[in-house]
């Protein structure tokens, strides 16, 4: 038997091999953990007295925003569908105005000092004009 020299190509070849396998590994498993670092994390939903009503996610408004446009421009959707894209964003907008309001009237007791608790009727007077601004 002929022991291998250290030095042969065939050696330098496997353990360049063996080298290689483990750098993949290591650069694996450290692109895995930084990947999951990334991956969502399951957080319950935020939920305050003041604003309990769903506002929509940006990537919501666009999805309904294209199938309302595809509604328009093909007519491709029934009145039941028109309906709800209409609802939907009466809906938002109702909301929308309903938290501009509030902050809006938060924002004036903070300034002033009054130190008065917010009171619905300020809010929702406030919620008309802007609604009426928006007509």
């Amino acid at each position: 038997h002929h022991k291998q020299n250290q030095s042969s190509p065939r050696y330098i070849s496997l353990k360049s091999t063996i080298e290689m396998k483990v750098y993949l590994l290591l650069l694996l498993a450290l692109v895995s953990r930084q990947a999951s670092s990334f991956s969502p994390v399951a957080r319950p939903p935020v939920q305050t007295n003041l604003f309990s009503r769903e506002v929509m996610s940006e990537i919501d408004i666009m999805c309904i925003s294209n199938a309302a446009d595809l509604c328009s421009l093909y007519d491709e959707c029934d009145i039941e569908e028109r309906e709800g894209f209409l609802n939907r964003f009466e809906e938002q907008t109702n909301i929308m105005a309903e938290r501009i309001a509030t902050m809006q009237s938060l924002v004036k007791h903070l300034k002033t000092g009054d130190h008065l608790h917010l009171e619905p009727e300020e809010v929702e007077s406030l919620k008309s004009k802007i609604l009426d601004v928006a007509r």
